[in-house]
């Protein structure tokens, strides 16, 4: 039962705290384990243990919204990546259509890209490898490309999309925020405002849609169209 206890002492070592080396000295007990006995019955044990540390593994962070006079920016964090591709695609769609496909608020993730886009830029990202196994975090930014919906895609060298989908996000470039808040019973106030300076905006068009199933297929259905007034107000009266 030699193997089961350095599989049981690896365990334990990869659960350290990161920065103490937990991870390395796993992989070398198992490393040792298979030289010593390479015809055990479960040496299994250990070869999954150095497969699962020496998986790479890719996760990418960019916020929700930017505006116009901002860079784009992104946060990638890898495990045992060596070189990756970053590209910004800008969807060639609008904010209605793309809520009509993915039935979703902007800032969920999805399992597949936008089929159409344009790439508008991109980057190579050569990533220094830590030995112990543990991520590795980089930034990145890209000069924004104007107003609009875009993806920030993930290519490494080996085409894996089909067996592990590349990680992606979404984000909107836009000057506009707003704020709702209930004035009366049957009347909500929408607020229009420049996203950076918080100021009204003023003749903003504003449209509410609601989502509905219609023989079995989801609908986006367009419910008002307002403009926001001097004070970036607008009124949105409801049953």
């Amino acid at each position: 039962e030699v193997v089961e206890i350095i599989s049981e002492m690896a365990s334990a070592y990869m659960e350290m705290e990161t920065g103490k080396g937990g991870k390395r000295i796993a992989f070398r007990l198992c490393e040792d384990g298979i030289r010593r006995f390479p015809g055990y019955p479960r040496i299994h044990l250990l070869k999954n243990t150095q497969t699962y540390l020496q998986n790479p593994s890719i996760q990418l962070f960019t916020p929700t919204y930017f505006s116009s006079s901002e860079s784009i920016r992104t946060t990638i964090t890898t495990t045992n990546v060596k070189r990756i591709k970053v590209e910004l695609h800008r969807l060639n769609t609008s904010m209605p259509e793309y809520r009509k496909q993915h039935r979703r608020p902007l800032y969920w993730q999805y399992n597949q890209p936008w089929s159409n886009t344009s790439v508008v830029d991109s980057q190579w990202v050569d990533i220094q490898q830590n030995p112990e196994f543990e991520p590795v975090t980089d930034s990145l930014q890209f000069k924004s490309p104007g107003f609009g919906l875009y993806e920030i895609r993930v290519i490494t060298n080996q085409d894996s999309r089909n067996e592990n989908p590349l990680p992606f996000t979404i984000c909107m470039v836009t000057d506009l925020t707003a704020i709702r808040q209930q004035s009366k019973k049957t009347e909500e106030l929408i607020y229009t405002l420049d996203r950076s300076t918080g100021k009204p905006v003023k003749e903003v068009k504003i449209e509410i849609f609601r989502d509905e199933w219609k023989n079995g297929e989801p609908e986006l259905i367009k419910e008002s169209e307002l403009k926001s007034r001097k004070d970036g107000s607008a009124t949105l009266l409801s049953d």
